[in-house]
């Protein structure tokens, strides 16, 4: 996989300030992350954190995070499962202050998001992308 090139341009152009910010705890985490996406312990789905199906890729994320914040929901067309984090449930995307601690922002989550649930990407994939796009190989 030609990793350049499956980056959104404008996130590959901050690259290198991404890299500058990132702390050895947040190296830390990623690598856990990496980790787990390469397991063959999670089952993938799309569009939600967690279904009764599996995970997407940041559900992985929210996981490893804190297995015990899972709530089991069926409020109105989603069934499945929920991530409570400091008295918000979030069922898309991670909470703001979970993906941080990643050294990650809103535009890497969304494309992290976009290859899960849109180019239907492997966990392995995203795993071997992300491990290019931060340089933990």
């Amino acid at each position: 996989m030609d990793f350049p090139k499956i980056f959104r341009s404008d996130i590959l152009s901050y690259r290198d300030r991404y890299l500058e910010n990132l702390t050895e705890e947040n190296k830390e985490r990623l690598r856990n992350w990496i980790k787990a996406l390469k397991s063959g312990n999670y089952s993938q789905a799309q569009s939600n954190l967690r279904t009764y199906r599996g995970y997407c890729c940041m559900g992985v994320m929210c996981d490893i995070f804190d297995q015990g914040r899972w709530v089991e929901s069926n409020a109105g067309m989603f069934i499945g499962y929920e991530y409570e984090y400091e008295g918000t449930n979030e069922f898309e995307l991670p909470h703001d202050k979970i993906y941080k601690l990643y050294g990650v922002d809103e535009n890497l989550v969304h494309q992290f998001a976009e290859w899960n649930d849109e180019y239907n990407f492997t966990f392995s994939e995203i795993a071997n992308a992300v491990e290019w796009f931060f340089n933990l190989a």
